[in-house]
Formats: C-alpha cells, sequence, structure tokens
C-alpha cells in the first residue's frame, strides 16, 4: 500500500506481511533527505528507494524518496518522519502517519 502524506494523506491501514510504501519529495542537492525518526512497532523499517535515482536532476530540484515498511504484528502506532539536514539539529519539516495495522 502506498501513501503520500505531502498530497493530504495522513494515515494508512495494512495488513500484518503488507508492505507500506510512503512517497515523499526531498531536495536532496540542497542536503534535505526524509528519513523515519520514529518506527512503531508494529513496522519493520525496509530499505528505502529512490524511484528517480540515475536521471539527471537540477540542483535544488525536489525529487521522489520512497520509505519502505513490513507490518509485523496487528495495531495502532504513530509512524514520525522528518525531512532535514543531517548537520542541522532541528528538521526544515515533520510529518505524523497514523498506521493501523489489521491481522492478515
Amino acid at each position: 500500500m502506498g501513501v503520500r502524506p505531502g498530497a493530504g494523506e495522513s494515515s494508512a491501514t495494512v495488513s500484518v506481511g503488507d508492505v507500506l510504501e510512503v512517497y515523499l519529495l526531498e531536495n536532496a542537492t540542497t542536503g534535505y533527505l526524509w528519513s523515519a525518526d520514529v518506527v512503531p512497532d508494529q513496522l519493520e523499517r525496509l530499505a528505502d528507494e529512490a524511484p528517480e535515482a540515475g536521471l539527471p536532476s537540477t540542483a535544488g530540484a525536489a525529487r521522489g524518496r520512497v520509505l519502505r515498511f513490513r507490518a509485523r504484528r496487528p495495531g495502532p502506532g504513530q509512524l514520525h518522519l522528518q525531512c532535514a539536514r543531517p548537520w542541522e539539529p532541528e528538521p526544515l519539516e515533520t510529518i505524523v502517519l497514523s498506521v493501523r495495522v489489521r491481522e492478515g
């Protein structure tokens, strides 16, 4: 299942074993990267994907990133995401995504 928090989606419901994909835009050439700050116990973090990797880019242009998580066990939780430069103490943007994992 995929969600796009930037498009106003703030919750997701998945079944145990499903992969939750969170689609985000980031400006990696300016140092801003999306990451999961807090992952609830119901989810397991998987490898991220940059779906536009390998394509020419313009400095400062937004590019897509997909953060991926596997639903491990049932229950509600909150996934905290942040867009930040690794060397700066405060993120540029934060998103809290409510996640509900149900039995398969």
